[in-house]
């Protein structure tokens, strides 16, 4: 209860002495004998404190004399030494708290665990009440979906689900995901083909093929070339007879270049030539000879009579051919 003197009003009542009440702040008064206090407080230590549970520092209506602080509504001395005497404010709950103090309830603290946050002084002397973080955010798919918070880090571990278990990886183009045993996504088969003359690359969510460039090597062996996306032996194949499209009459055999022994700078079965009784029997540009030490073989006679990208051999007295 708080009370004021006014002589005027007093003298004006024709009171001698009198008082007047003017205020009652029942924070921090003492509870009655049964412990109860007014709605909205509650009795903690013998006091009426607001139901916020908040017991610290409490502003003293009429101030307090220098020395003297502020606690629970009311002024007391306190030591020249201590720092809450300078300023009349209650400074015990700074800093580290110490729950064991009553006058700390509700006061910020540390129950040192790394993985809570915003704990409070509780009544009956404990500090908690803190947030914990949900550890339900994994990095990986091959890992645990709700991990748990270790005390010392304050980070989230989950743990890592058995090998072999399937996953994604996020990228659209693989297939077969799968985890490794560590918390990883292995990647499965991407956009790959077993064919030497093509290419496999992702398109937005799908595997696309493209053919490689005519006359590119696919195969362990010189004569072995891309035509069209396939990997040809252009030694013996009539449709493609000592190049890409360069094909031979019906019924006559792609004879490999190294079949004619005989001639100056033997060629290896590098490429091929068709045989052929007339001109007719030849691819384009080219003409069968019949004056030369091979007779009867399809001869390019100038570099028309090859195909794209490749390069013109002229052997003199006998059958010219083309290479890549």
């Amino acid at each position: 209860m708080r009370l004021t003197f006014s002589a005027a009003l007093c003298a004006t009542l024709g009171l001698a002495g009198c008082t007047l009440l003017v205020h009652f702040d029942p924070d921090g008064q003492p509870c009655d004998s049964a412990g109860h206090c007014l709605q909205g407080y509650s009795c903690v230590d013998g006091r009426c404190l607001s139901a916020s549970g908040d017991s610290g520092t409490r502003v003293c209506p009429q101030g307090c004399p220098a020395g003297q602080l502020c606690h629970l509504g009311a002024c007391e001395v306190c030591a020249a030494t201590e720092s809450r005497c300078a300023d009349g404010e209650d400074d015990d709950c700074d800093g580290l708290t110490d729950c064991a103090d009553p006058d700390c309830i509700g006061r910020a603290c540390d129950d040192g665990n790394r993985c809570t946050s915003a704990e409070v002084c509780r009544v009956g002397g404990s500090c908690g009440g803190g947030i914990a973080p949900d550890c339900k955010s994994p990095r990986s798919s091959c890992m645990a979906a709700v991990g748990h918070c270790d005390p010392a880090t304050g980070d989230c571990a989950y743990p890592p689900l058995d090998a072999g278990l399937r996953c994604d990886d996020g990228d659209p183009c693989t297939d077969g995901d799968h985890c490794d045993g560590a918390g990883a996504c292995l990647p499965g088969a991407g956009c790959a083909t077993t064919n030497p003359c093509q290419t496999s690359t992702c398109v937005g969510a799908s595997c696309a093929l493209a053919d490689r460039a005519n006359g590119t090597s696919c195969g362990a062996t010189d004569s072995l070339r891309c035509c069209g996306g396939t990997c040809i032996d252009i030694s013996s194949n009539p449709a493609h007879c000592g190049g890409c499209g360069l094909s031979c009459a019906a019924g006559f055999a792609c004879e490999s270049v190294s079949a004619t022994s005989g001639c100056p700078s033997t060629p290896s079965n590098t490429t091929g030539r068709c045989r052929c009784a007339l001109d007719v029997d030849c691819p384009v540009y080219q003409v069968c000879t019949t004056n030369q030490t091979y007779a009867q073989r399809c001869a390019p006679p100038l570099a028309s009579g090859c195909a794209s990208g490749e390069v013109f051999h002229d052997i003199a007295s006998c059958p010219n051919y083309c290479s890549y």
